[in-house]
């Protein structure tokens, strides 16, 4: 992870979890888990059965892939690039998964020219599963793979979750080197109708490492399914007529046809994740925005006709990774350090994050969500776009002008997120958690204190609200009784560190008297060096020349350790009292 963040390539997790009614539905490495979204607690598996596929792992490298063994690195692959394996899909019954997704690995073509590609382990074969939700996960229909009553997909590959409308589902596979929408009865998996979009030229799926890992769903609009297929073609079908309305054919990129095919040194993992993430097209007004996984580049066609709304531009033009969504007009690309809107109708960027937004080193860890947060600066609130970091922070972005609004220390790695009722749920590479919204949590804890009120992660969530609302002096007094309790508690250490920093930030002469137990806490080069940096200034603020000197050469050694704090600027440093309102 450490390698892949220095370099600003950290991809998002595969996995995307979704709640449908009072179930959490995610992935693990090697099953699909619902979980009682009240008590937390694991109701359902699938499969419910051991599987081969003994992987769970708490260690993850990410460039790992084809040199590790198996279990590692099929533990790899479906963390960090794996989409099909990752996507859940439900209509409100049953949720939908694919099954029998092999590894991808490194094969021999021409052992006289040294070509190689890839392929899966197995088979180009997967199969579709549905699950009941209201039985605790149990199998209602499988097809493709080895299933003998449905030998009319016997050999189909399906690229990626299906999307439900209505009673049906809608499914893009590949057979017999075609790509296909197919068009299933939700309640029994039975076929009622296939449209083939276009034979593939690039090569099969299972030789085909780019299309494999990041996968094909539809996208539908006023009676229209946009596919774009991650073979060159972008194709809309008209669902009552079971018809091409229009199709775009798009040029692959050297890039990507170079990670399919090399030659001695076969696979790189890494290049397979030099893309756009995610390809599912996203429809605004009368405009469809694709971000194709082979071309590096993002579109603009209008939704009747297929033409382009404007000229398209590269991925590396913006320095992105996934198109997060429109609003108000501006579609909202992410990258790895930066988030940016582009104008719907022009293609031209009108805000961007600033410089310093972000810690030295830090970098954005997942997919991000759309909310409300309160403008520090007007006291109103205005529309945000949140985002995880490396840093376990989750940061409050403006879509007006790209702003830091806020951000939010958490105890956890951050992942994916989603908002529901108020909370943030986040699935890190081998963590899911929940973060509570202030409304939400306020209420939970003044209970719970009242019961126990030596109930330390009550104490912890106490000094979190108290900060939130700007009284960090209490929330320091509710630490500090956290820490005599449980003193080896990280999370208690930590937003300890944060505060005092903070408190120190703001005004350095009332707070001194921190300065001996903030110098016992602190444990990491990045916090010993922000309270040098404060130390310093207080001296020269207090025109002592010899102390501000003295303090930078610590600094100076310091650094000579860390190489790595040395891009830190004053710029970069982390408003740490100020944290998001996740309500």
């Amino acid at each position: 992870v450490e390698s892949m963040t220095s370099m600003g390539e950290l991809p998002p997790p595969s996995w995307l979890p979704i709640r449908v009614g009072n179930h959490l539905v995610m992935r693990t490495t090697e099953r699909l888990v619902g979980v009682d979204f009240v008590t937390g607690k694991r109701v359902w598996e699938y499969p419910w059965f051991k599987t081969n596929d003994t992987i769970e792992s708490s260690e993850v490298e990410l460039n790992a892939m084809p040199d590790e063994d198996a279990g590692q690195s099929l533990l790899n692959q479906r963390v960090w690039n794996d989409l099909p394996y990752g996507r859940i899909s439900s209509d409100g019954v049953r949720v939908y998964v694919l099954g029998d997704l092999a590894q991808v690995e490194v094969a021999t073509l021409s052992p006289l020219m040294g070509l190689q590609g890839t392929r899966p382990a197995q088979t180009g074969a997967n199969s579709l599963v549905a699950l009941d939700l209201s039985t605790e996960g149990k199998l209602v229909w499988q097809i493709g793979g080895d299933q003998p009553e449905t030998e009319n997909l016997s050999g189909a590959f399906f690229l990626g979750a299906p999307l439900p409308v209505d009673d049906a589902l809608y499914v893009l596979a590949e057979m017999s080197g075609d790509i296909l929408l197919i068009c299933l009865d939700a309640a029994t998996g039975a076929e009622r109708w296939r449209q083939q979009l276009l034979a593939v030229e690039s090569g099969s799926i299972d030789l085909d490492p780019v299309r494999r890992v990041a996968g094909a769903s539809a996208t539908y609009q006023n009676g229209m399914l946009i596919c774009s297929t991650g073979a060159g073609a972008i194709v809309a079908v008209d669902v009552d007529d079971r018809a091409l309305v229009w199709g775009v054919s798009v040029e692959r990129n050297d890039a990507i046809n170079q990670s399919g095919m090399g030659r001695r040194e076969g696979l790189i993992p890494g290049q397979l994740m030099k893309r756009w993430w995610d390809s599912t097209p996203m429809v605004s007004g009368t405009t469809v925005f694709v971000t194709p996984i082979e071309t590096d580049r993002l579109f603009a066609f209008d939704l009747l006709t297929g033409e382009k709304r404007w000229k398209e531009f590269a991925r590396a033009q913006m320095g992105s990774r996934y198109m997060a969504g429109i609003h108000n007009g501006s579609i909202v690309l992410v990258g790895g350090d930066n988030v940016r809107g582009v104008d719907a109708k022009t293609g031209k960027t009108t805000w961007k994050t600033r410089g310093g937004w972000l810690d030295s080193g830090e970098q954005l860890s997942g997919l991000g969500m759309f909310g409300m947060m309160t403008n520090p600066a007007t006291s109103e609130p205005e529309p945000a776009y949140f985002v995880p970091t490396t840093s376990s922070r989750i940061i409050a972005v403006s879509l007006n002008d790209g702003s830091a609004l806020a951000h939010r220390e958490t105890a956890f790695p951050t992942g994916n997120l989603i908002a529901v009722d108020g909370q943030i749920i986040s699935q890190a590479a081998t963590l899911l958690s929940v973060a509570y919204g202030q409304v939400s949590l306020e209420p939970k804890v003044a209970a719970a204190l009242e019961l126990n009120p030596e109930n330390v992660e009550m104490m912890i969530r106490k000094a979190q609200l108290l900060m939130e609302q700007q009284r960090r002096g209490e929330a320091l007094k509710w630490l500090d009784k956290a820490r005599q309790r449980d003193s080896d508690n990280f999370e208690v250490q930590k937003l300890s560190i944060n505060a005092m920093l903070g408190a120190l930030r703001e005004d350095f002469a009332s707070n001194a008297n921190l300065l001996g137990e903030l110098d016992k806490l602190i444990d990491q080069p990045a916090d010993r060096a922000e309270l040098i940096k404060l130390q310093i200034r207080a001296a020269i603020d207090r025109n002592q020349p010899v102390e501000a000197v003295n303090r930078l050469i610590d600094l100076s050694a310091l650094v000579a350790l860390e190489p790595s704090l040395s891009s830190q600027s004053s710029a970069s440093e982390s408003e740490s009292s100020r944290y998001v309102s996740l309500d």
